[in-house]
């Protein structure tokens, strides 16, 4: 309305004359999702929107777009249909009802314990029951002062203590949360769930060691745990003890086989050790595993480029692009693969890809560099060397010494 009272021609007390007239062109720098433009479309005027966001600029061209009504309205009836046919066949109403039964029955209970409460303040379970069905309803403000009152009533309790540890976790209140679960760990030591808690949050803040040394913990009291050995050994390989991840992922594999991740993920171990036919055994396994998991793909693409077998690298990373066409990464190492072929515009534009999907892809800004350096364009290698001097100061020192060299070697050449 606001938009509409400046574009339109009429005049009044605080709007003494009129701005703009039909076919005039008004340009909106900032459009957001378009209200401008739209306006100016419905008073006749030509518009032209500039926005920063992609999202916000899709938003403007379909508002101000010129579509066929018939076409339109078809094409909303045949979505409307195919969506009722999926909420019928997929059960999702018998699912939401079933949902709802069972939010009506922890309600119920809560219901139930605070009258169980008042007749019996002093027991500390009514109070750990109330908070335990608050957070199954995932109300963890509301869960707290009840998991309080429990540990006022007994300070010892280490189940409580675990709970209210979890409130304070979904809260994004990490220092209390762990103080809690240190405290029921303390508490009762084979408590394995607050081992995982403290596990996953130090895992979240960073602090790997910590995280390892609760894990293991964790297999330790329930060695069937197949997510936690998972975690382990992606812990273990972030701290660069690939033996350990090994064998940390295969118990996890013992447990649930199958898992295309963890077998990727010893492959990229065996990788790293410079096992390459195992790697690649691993990644063929994982793929076998789920010939729809993208890295595996992605890996087997990178061990061939490591090993130099660039024909072979091809078809993995055309997978890996064809089944998450907005992942960086494939397109990275296919047009490093390319470089290396000598097929320069291939390596160009796959390069170019990458770095439009991941700006911050240290990998393609060392390789474009390297490309345009090999190319003579001097200027667009320096510029993808200082972006990549911020992302990454080792892989920019390699990069230095490698753009000098060629462009001593084309100084030389030009001189001869």
């Amino acid at each position: 309305q606001l938009v509409q009272y400046f574009l339109d021609d009429h005049t009044d007390d605080f709007k003494r004359e009129i701005y703009f007239h039909k076919g005039d062109i008004v340009l909106d720098p900032f459009c957001g999702s378009g209200t401008a433009l739209v306006q100016a479309s419905e008073l006749g005027m030509h518009a032209i929107g500039i926005d920063v966001s992609a999202f916000n600029s899709l938003i403007s061209n379909i508002k101000v777009g010129k579509y066929n009504f018939n076409d339109l309205y078809n094409e909303i009836r045949n979505i409307t249909d195919r969506l009722r046919r999926f909420i019928f066949d997929s059960k999702t109403i018998a699912f939401e009802n079933r949902l709802l039964g069972e939010l009506k029955r922890f309600k119920d209970a809560i219901d139930l314990q605070k009258v169980y409460i008042k007749l019996k303040p002093d027991d500390y379970l009514g109070y750990f029951n109330v908070g335990v069905a608050y957070c199954h309803l995932n109300q963890w403000k509301e869960a707290s002062p009840y998991f309080l009152e429990c540990l006022r009533l007994k300070p010892e309790y280490a189940k409580a203590h675990m709970q209210l540890g979890n409130c304070f976790q979904a809260e994004g209140n990490f220092e209390d949360a762990v103080a809690n679960y240190k405290k029921a760990v303390k508490l009762e030591p084979d408590f394995w769930e607050a081992h995982l808690n403290l596990g996953i949050v130090h895992h979240g803040k960073g602090k790997l060691e910590e995280a390892a040394e609760h894990f293991s913990e964790v297999v330790r009291i329930n060695p069937g745990h197949s997510d936690t050995y998972r975690n382990l050994g992606i812990i273990y390989v972030a701290l660069e003890k690939y033996d350990n991840a090994i064998t940390a992922l295969n118990k996890a594999l013992l447990i649930k086989p199958g898992q295309a991740d963890v077998i990727n993920e010893i492959g990229r171990c065996y990788q790293v050790k410079g096992n390459y036919d195992e790697a690649e055994q691993y990644f063929f396994k994982s793929i076998e595993a789920d010939n729809s998991y993208v890295n595996a793909y992605h890996h087997l693409g990178m061990l061939y480029l490591i090993t130099k077998r660039y024909d072979d690298a091809i078809d993995p990373l055309n997978k890996a692009i064809s089944l998450k066409p907005d992942f960086a990464g494939p397109y990275q190492v296919l047009g490093t693969v390319y470089f290396y072929k000598k097929m320069g515009d291939d390596s160009m534009r796959l390069l170019k890809k990458s770095l439009e999907l991941n700006p911050d892809l240290a990998e393609a800004h060392y390789q474009i560099s390297l490309l345009y350096a090999v190319l003579g364009d001097k200027e667009s290698a320096e510029k993808h060397y200082k972006i990549l001097a911020k992302l990454n100061t080792n892989l920019a020192a390699q990069l230095r010494v490698g753009i000098d060299r060629i462009f001593t070697e084309i100084d030389k050449e030009k001189n001869f």
